[in-house]
């Protein structure tokens, strides 16, 4: 079988300024931010509920599965976006390849600060089925 193509689970970018986070083949996770990635191995099998959780502290992107940290990355201290560039879930929906995901989601949140380890777990913990 081949590999998978990638799908673009939530995204907010135009012209390549802005990030995006992506099941890059069926098995690695990627977030990336203005031309930058964070990417780590991970199993997300179809019909099995996760957590996915990016958080940003100064110039630290830290990429976590339910609520266990896989890896992390320094990155810019400010995300640029267009104004214009629409916040996306579940596809990329522009261009000749739109990388639609063969996703269902339960619960989405942005939130206005960096949780903390304890409290992306406890997030989990609750909202696991």
């Amino acid at each position: 079988t081949g590999a998978q193509p990638t799908q673009v689970l939530m995204e907010k970018s135009a012209g390549g300024a802005g990030w995006s986070l992506a099941d890059a083949s069926g098995n690695v996770l990627s977030f990336s931010i203005d031309g930058r990635a964070l990417s780590t191995p991970a199993s997300l099998p179809i019909g099995t509920w996760h957590q996915i959780v990016v958080r940003r502290t100064a110039t630290s992107y830290a990429f976590l599965l339910d609520g266990r940290l896989l890896t992390s990355l320094n990155g810019p201290s400010m995300i640029t976006a267009s104004p214009a560039a629409r916040l996306t879930l579940g596809a990329r929906p522009s261009g000749a390849d739109p990388l639609f995901a063969n996703a269902r989601f339960d619960e989405v949140s942005l939130a206005q600060r960096a949780l903390t380890d304890a409290e992306v777990l406890e997030e989990y913990t609750r909202l696991a089925p």
